[in-house]
């Protein structure tokens, strides 16, 4: 999604939710308060209050407290929540019964958190509230103080009945609950009876009870939270933020992500990030579309944007495909190169895509608007003298410059705003076949036809590492998402696995393709760098576990060499193309 979405975005029913609307900012904030304070980042939420002048903060910081208190009547921690209520005292309303006070009856109202050494070390940071946020925080958790202690003694009352503790639970009957009778309803008898039963569950009143190791404490919990929200809401009081809001929000954004993917994974994934879309790793196996309006052997493939598929090959044509539709033929074509085409790039936010050719140029075409039919060439990068065909091209990460791999042994970069050559790396003693950048972009990776693989720094051009491992031209190179690993392909019938750090040798081999005479087998990252995908001369493609070097699957359906395999990651397809004249793209059949 690119800056510009996050400003205003378009629901399903055309609503927009304006990301710059200070309510909307507002509601952020608090979102990220409950979220410091749930975590126990209490200063950070305290700063954050301060800086964005959230109102009532002695409220706000009630959520510490109750959360302290849910989370012991889950674990069954009663002592510990005594010692928090007694702790944080307040003054008894008048409409409570004159009865003894006991720890219980006496809750907190404007103190962050239930130790006093915390609470002293926050409240330095924390205006002191007036008199009427004082009365407010007391009648928001006070006004049903009486219930509220009702459900709390009575929980732990069945679980001393659900241990047999009978005259521990007779003492607490008496003491606790009886105060608080006319709470109960008409369960005082039947709270009384249980002394006489050997199971809570005996009585018709508590059939239903879990007891602790079930969900009745959670129950109460639920209870008590509906309770404290009721009575703010009835008294008026600002919008209470739900329970952990941020985290269900996240949670429903990667669920959205998830149910929007092409593919449905087949077991459970495990989400380990969110600091990059949901990728699905369910492996295509079937065919869903071929494309076979090329008249010559299709030699590159690319995905372009969310639904655009671009391809190029002998016929000297650029296709952009419309994945949206049902209309197998529907395409674009991008003509004006005078020789096949060998390699495509495609700028990450879909804007454009640069298509590299045996004519000896690049062209930069405009992406914006070829849905509707519309092509443009941006610009086409050239060299002073014939330097030959120009085997690869890869769009810089800034996306104002690309990086190309030519037969005269050379690599160029070019400023595509302006057209110049930048730099040229010199090093290779036989025709470049591939290039590829890390992620930052100040690296360039590159294979050549002379069997080695050479590492050059973008700014002063030299060549800081060689790798001359391979046995054969290398075809193919490619950096996953991180710039921590490198992949090689190469004549030699192998595709190899090194660790950035540790090149002496690969870290693995991924062997069963055939790779010996086609110039340009190319081999991909796919799937979070799960999968290594690969073309090969036997018309199949490969997928290899990228942790074990296992083979995984073998996607048939082309007549010819594949060329390349691309991957998808927001819906889960592979894209190949092959000397049969096609296109394919493979998605993983329902089940």
């Amino acid at each position: 999604m690119k800056d510009d979405d996050f400003q205003s975005i378009q629901t399903a029913k055309g609503a927009v939710l304006d990301m710059s609307s200070d309510n909307i900012k507002h509601d952020v904030n608090l979102m990220i308060i409950q979220y410091l304070q749930n975590e126990g980042y209490n200063v950070s939420a305290m700063t954050l209050m301060d800086e964005c002048k959230v109102k009532n903060k002695s409220q706000l910081m009630q959520s510490k407290l109750l959360k302290a208190m849910f989370d012991n009547i889950l674990v069954g921690n009663w002592s510990e929540l005594d010692r928090i209520m007694n702790t944080h005292r307040v003054t008894e309303l008048d409409t409570l019964d004159a009865t003894p006070s006991t720890p219980l009856q006496t809750l907190a109202t404007s103190t962050p958190s239930y130790s006093p050494t915390n609470a002293r070390s926050i409240d330095q940071f924390v205006d002191e509230p007036d008199e009427d946020a004082k009365q407010l925080d007391v009648e928001f958790l006070i006004k049903n103080n009486r219930r509220f202690l009702y459900e709390i003694y009575k929980q732990q009352y069945l679980e001393m009945i659900e241990n047999s503790e009978y005259q521990r639970a007779f003492t607490f009957l008496t003491k606790r609950l009886k105060p608080l009778k006319k709470y109960a309803d008409d369960q005082w008898k039947d709270l009384c009876e249980l002394l006489t039963c050997k199971h809570v569950q005996e009585s018709d009143a508590f059939r239903d009870w879990d007891g602790s190791a079930g969900t009745s404490r959670e129950k109460l919990v639920e209870d008590l939270r509906t309770l404290i929200q009721f009575e703010a809401s009835a008294m008026g009081d600002v919008a209470q933020v739900p329970p952990g809001r941020l985290l269900s929000l996240v949670q429903q954004a990667v669920k959205y992500q998830v149910h929007n993917g092409h593919n449905k994974p087949r077991v459970t994934q495990k989400i380990t990030t969110l600091l990059c879309d949901y990728e699905t790793t369910a492996i295509p196996d079937t065919t869903l579309r071929t494309f076979n309006a090329h008249s010559g052997n299709v030699k590159c493939v690319e995905f372009l944007g969310d639904d655009g598929l671009c391809s190029g090959g002998g016929d000297n044509e650029v296709r952009w495909w419309d994945l949206t539709r049902d209309d197998e033929e529907r395409s674009v074509t991008m003509p004006g190169h005078k020789s096949r085409i060998w390699s495509l790039s495609g700028a990450k936010s879909g804007a454009f895509v640069a298509s590299a050719s045996a004519d000896g140029t690049v062209k930069v075409w405009d992406a914006t608007r070829i849905k509707d039919g519309l092509t443009m060439c941006n610009i086409t990068l050239t060299t002073r003298s014939n330097c030959g065909d120009v085997y690869s091209t890869k769009v810089h990460p800034s996306e104002d410059h690309v990086v190309s791999a030519y037969y005269d042994t050379n690599i160029r970069l070019h400023d595509i705003r302006t057209g110049q050559c930048v730099t040229k790396f010199t090093g290779h003693t036989a025709p470049v076949c591939s290039v590829g950048m890390n992620p930052y972009g100040n690296l360039i990776f590159s294979g050549s036809k002379d069997h080695t693989i050479k590492i050059w720094d973008i700014v002063s051009g030299v060549c800081v590492k060689t790798i001359s491992s391979h046995l054969g031209e290398v075809t193919c190179v490619d950096v996953n998402q991180s710039g921590t690993l490198l992949l090689s392909c190469s004549k030699d019938n192998s595709n190899r696995l090194w660790d950035m750090r540790r090149m002496s040798k690969p870290l693995r081999r991924f062997k069963g393709h055939q790779n010996t005479y086609t110039n340009l087998i190319r081999a991909h990252f796919a799937s979070k760098n799960e999968l290594i995908l690969s073309g090969s001369e036997d018309g199949l493609i490969y997928a290899w576990d990228s942790e074990t070097g296992s083979l995984i699957q073998e996607l048939g359906g082309h007549e010819g060499t594949v060329y390349e395999a691309v991957w998808n990651p927001q819906k889960g397809l592979i894209a190949s193309c092959s000397d049969d004249k096609t296109v394919r793209v493979f998605h993983q059949a329902e089940l």
